[in-house]
């Protein structure tokens, strides 16, 4: 569940950041939660959700890479 935050920032942090975002094809809210889930204490699950969490990545992976991935993990530890 979301939940909304008010905080307080510099104008020209504020500005720069959203130039960033736009740049980036990504809200501001995303650039904040991604962050902060990177502080010490929330490791993500595998690379494959921490590349798909990127703003860059959200089309999506090509399904052979992710198939590929969940077959070597398979191989490798035996479920």
């Amino acid at each position: 569940m979301k939940q909304r935050l008010n905080i307080t920032i510099d104008e020209n942090v504020l500005s720069k950041a959203r130039h960033y975002a736009e740049k980036h094809e990504a809200s501001l809210s995303a650039l904040i939660e991604d962050y902060l889930q990177k502080l010490p204490g929330t490791p993500s699950k595998n690379i494959i959700d921490l590349v798909e969490s990127l703003p860059q990545a959200k089309l999506s992976l090509p399904g052979q890479l992710k198939e590929g991935y969940f077959e070597s993990q398979k191989k490798k530890y035996g479920f």
